[in-house]
Parts: C-alpha cells; structure tokens; sequence
C-alpha cells in the first residue's frame, strides 16, 4: 500500500500525517478496538498509558525550543491536545522527528525497531530526490517493516485484522 500511494503522489502526506498516527498511537495507547478472542491484556505494546503518557507529553511540549519554526508548527503536548486540534504538521513532526527518540525507552525493543524502519522510509519518500540505491534500500525497510508490523500486531489473526489499515 505505502509504494502505491507514494508511487502515485496523492494521498502519502494523509497516510502519514493522520492515519499512521491514529493508528500507531491507537495500538501503543491501547485505544484500538478488541474483538474476541483477542484480550488488550495480552498486548505487551500497549505501554503509553497513565504517567508514562503525561510524562511523553511533556518532554515533547519540552522539545518545542529546539526545532526551528521554519519546520512549521512545532508539536504541542500530546497527552493534552491529541483530542482537541493537533494539527497533521504536528503530528509530522512528532511521529518522524522526536518520537524516534522519545520512545525509545517506552516501547519495547522490537517494536521500536520495527518503528524506526517505518520512520527511515516514510522520511525517504519526502526527499526532493531519491537515488536507486536509497529507493531499493527504501523498498527494503518498509517491506521489513510490513511483514514485521504484522508479525508483531496483527499476527495473522481474523481478530486483529483492523490493525491492518
């Protein structure tokens, strides 16, 4: 899906900017929808809950000071505003650019791994020029990231299959 909407131009910045957040957010927060069998109890990846919420939403309200308002609106704190306006630069900002780091020691090691592969590539597709070799290296991260994120979230069950977006 992602090399079909990027090869065709229309549609990435939405993807990017609201979707994948709603949705990655949605599972790390827990806030995504179960259905039976399935038990949110048993995802280990729901780990942005209570204070460690509030917490990441400070230290990104923090992060505000160091990036320049040339990159548009800067993110505001997410626990408080995800509900009322953050703006899809914002959450540009937040999920390409300090989330990286910020949830580093939140998620847990395999997810955050398999985040980082979806950051490199995203950000890939928003050069002015991409060479061969950083197009197939692109291809590559975000095929690992795929087949990763259904291995993690999804695990082939009819029950999760609205991970899949």
């Amino acid at each position: 899906m992602i090399s079909e909407i990027g090869r065709r131009g229309r549609g990435f910045p939405h993807l990017i900017n609201l979707n994948d957040p709603d949705l990655l957010l949605g599972l790390w927060q827990g806030t995504i929808n179960s259905y039976a069998p399935d038990k949110k109890e048993d995802w280990d990846w729901v780990v942005l809950l209570g204070k460690v919420w509030e917490a990441h939403g400070r230290t990104v309200a923090k992060a505000t000071q160091f990036i320049p308002s040339s990159f548009g609106h800067a993110p505001r704190n997410i626990a408080e505003k995800i509900n009322s306006g953050y703006k899809a630069s914002e959450y540009q900002l937040y999920l390409l650019g300090l989330a990286p780091t910020l949830l580093r020691h939140i998620l847990p090691e395999k997810d955050w791994v398999n985040y980082c592969k979806y950051v490199s590539g995203t950000r890939t597709f928003q050069w002015w020029a991409i060479s061969p070799e950083d197009l197939r290296e692109n291809h590559r991260l975000l095929c690992e990231f795929e087949n990763e994120f259904e291995d993690l979230y999804y695990q082939r069950r009819k029950d999760q299959i609205h991970f899949i977006q």
